[in-house]
């Protein structure tokens, strides 16, 4: 029963969402004025000192902003001992501005970076790990170059997640894998219609048209890394509230039994 449960409360809140997600993608500030009402607020329930001591793990959302969407995918990650934090990377200006601008989707990366280094200066050595979705994920991406970048000055992650990517299919990982310590999982769903409509006429976060590593998978250079597991939507994910769409991936019940156990792994790493 508690599995139907959130199940219900998790096609509630999408079909809330979807009534706002129209504002949340164009109109400037919109985002970042629902979490200040609520939605995906940084609680003491999810993040507090307590939990900051233990870890930090970082959910960066869509290019809809913090959302019920985020809600949903941090609620399913809530029995981590880690502080659970939403940040929302695009800032007043709607992410759908970077989707299309490859140095201002760095510049927002770079904003991930310097809110990880914040935190380290107070936790040194605790383990960050980042999960992102969709624009969040490609984010992630970036995030971890960049800490690749510093060599070695910069303590690379525990561990990454990206759902439903928007980067093309053959990005080079190769960077980004270098700056993560564990693992990288990248989970997609040929059923992902809606990224695929999205990056045929937005294109994906690369600038490339079309097919996208959020509904194929990635299969450009480091997708071979032994650390590199790449997750494809099948039939058993129905059972958790994931149905093969773009936001099935932020299901309470499929994050908790699929995600949660590895990011609990990287964090006791």
């Amino acid at each position: 029963m508690g599995r139907i449960a959130d199940s219900l409360k998790s096609l509630a809140a999408r079909a809330v969402q979807v009534l706002l997600d129209p504002f949340a993608v164009f109109v400037p500030g919109f985002a970042a004025a629902l979490q200040r009402v609520g939605i995906s607020r940084n609680t003491q329930r999810y993040d507090s000192p307590a939990r900051r001591a233990n870890g930090l793990v970082v959910v960066l959302p869509g290019i809809e902003g913090p959302s019920l969407y985020t809600a949903a995918l941090r609620a399913g990650l809530a029995d981590l001992p880690a502080a659970i934090h939403v940040f929302n990377w695009a800032g007043f200006w709607p992410g759908v501005c970077y989707a299309v601008n490859q140095r201002g989707a760095r510049r927002r990366a770079d904003r991930v970076v310097d809110m990880i280094q914040d935190y380290r200066r107070e936790h040194s050595g605790r383990p960050v790990v980042l999960i992102g979705h969709s624009g969040g994920a490609a984010i992630a991406v970036l995030a971890a170059e960049r800490l690749a970048a510093s060599g070695g000055q910069i303590e690379p992650l525990a561990g990454a997640v990206a759902l439903a990517t928007p980067l093309s299919p053959g990005y080079d990982l190769r960077a980004a894998l270098r700056g993560v310590r564990g693992g990288w999982v990248a989970c997609h769903s040929r059923f992902d219609l809606q990224l695929r409509l999205l990056t045929s006429i937005g294109g994906n976060f690369d600038r490339r048209f079309g097919r996208t590593a959020g509904q194929e998978g990635f299969a450009g250079p480091g997708a071979d890394d032994p650390r590199f597991a790449p997750i494809a939507w099948d039939r058993s994910m129905i059972a958790d509230g994931h149905w093969g769409g773009h936001v099935g991936w932020a299901s309470p019940p499929w994050v908790r039994r699929r995600l949660a156990p590895l990011l609990a792994r990287w964090l006791a790493e």
